[in-house]
């Protein structure tokens, strides 16, 4: 296998690895979060998600809906323009649902109901924000929303906007696609490394040939 492999692979580990610590702990799993989930998913029915392509490979944990609010959700976080592409092209509500199905049914769970929560209507609604899904909203809105959960007073609001915010930017930026509008070059190779360090490196090959000291 080529060292490239190896190296894509090392990303996406420690990818998935950044997005699961930031979303683990996000809200409490018990009856109170299970029944405003139930009562979002009876809204959606009645104002319905802004629906988005499915990716080719179809979803492995997330909801067609679930995946729509996580489209809508990472094109607000990072939209595209001035060389960025957009959150749907990097495709990151596909790679969330494929980190997810290498998570826990607990962070499985807390996720869905963040998005649940984010989405729903009748949440905005009884704070004062509107009645309408935050799939459906413009970008401009979409951004204010997100803003009122972010500095919001109650903690689970908090704790929803940062944990989802952040999951987005960890997917997005993790892209190679977003590397060149930052001015970033992207992680140095192995063999760079060696021709450039190779004075401050242990050969291992060489020490284990060497055998143990006497």
């Amino acid at each position: 296998m080529s060292q490239g492999s190896e190296q894509d692979k090392a990303g996406v580990r420690r990818e998935a690895g950044e997005v699961q610590r930031r979303l683990r702990g996000l809200l409490d799993t018990g009856l109170v979060g299970r029944v405003v989930v139930a009562i979002g998913n009876v809204w959606v029915h009645w104002r319905p998600t802004r629906w988005r392509p499915l990716p080719a490979r179809g979803l492995l944990v997330l909801t067609s809906a679930q995946h729509a609010t996580a489209t809508a959700v990472a094109e607000c976080v990072c939209p595209a323009g001035q060389g960025f592409p957009g959150a749907a092209e990097v495709g990151v509500a596909s790679k969330l649902d494929a980190i997810l199905a290498r998570s826990d049914e607990t962070l499985q769970w807390q996720l869905a109901l963040a998005l649940s929560l984010i989405e729903s209507g009748l949440a905005a609604g009884l704070m004062g924000e509107g009645l309408a899904p935050f799939s459906r909203l413009d970008a401009d809105a979409r951004a204010r929303r997100m803003r009122v959960w972010r500095d919001s007073r109650v903690g689970a609001r908090r704790a929803v906007a940062v944990a989802l915010r952040n999951a987005c930017a960890v997917i997005y930026f993790g892209d190679p696609r977003t590397w060149g509008s930052t001015g970033y070059a992207g992680p140095p190779s192995p063999a760079a490394l060696r021709h450039t360090h190779g004075e401050n490196l242990i050969d291992f090959a060489t020490l284990r040939a060497s055998g143990p000291r006497r």
